[in-house]
């Protein structure tokens, strides 16, 4: 084989291709995970995340009725979290009150978090009837930065 022209070789390459892996979670990747299927009641506070690494991170939900109640339901999904600054955060997501069988709500958040802190989320819960709402949960972090 022809040896190329103006290519540099670098004589510590196999020292290079040895590493370990790195604890912090590259940008990019999915940080945690959460789910809930058929849930019938209020989660109070939850820890979804705890940053190991300070930065940007972006939170993805999905949060849908899997069940209608027989007469009226309302569930309501809640972020918290404490940035930089030391205040707490809140962010609510639409409220499912429609009490329709596949009726959702889904979104991106944005946040920052300091190395320890924590991503928590909370949901409200009513339902009346014979037959009680259920709802399933779907949230991932990944870090942003």
């Amino acid at each position: 084989m022809a040896a190329l022209s103006g290519v540099k070789t670098n004589s510590n390459f196999k020292a290079m291709r040895s590493f370990t892996p790195c604890p912090i979670p590259l940008p990019g990747t999915v940080s945690g995970v959460y789910k809930v299927t058929a849930k019938g009641a209020a989660i109070t506070s939850s820890d979804v995340f705890t940053a190991v690494a300070q930065g940007l991170y972006e939170v993805t939900y999905y949060h849908v009725i899997s069940r209608a109640a027989t007469s009226s339901s309302d569930t309501q999904l809640t972020f918290t979290w404490s940035d930089v600054s030391g205040v707490t955060q809140t962010v609510n997501a639409t409220d499912l009150s429609n009490n329709t069988l596949g009726a959702y709500t889904q979104g991106k958040i944005v946040f920052q978090l300091e190395s320890g802190s924590k991503l928590t989320l909370a949901t409200t819960f009513t339902s009346s009837g014979a037959t009680a709402m259920q709802y399933s949960l779907f949230v991932t972090v990944q870090k942003l930065g």
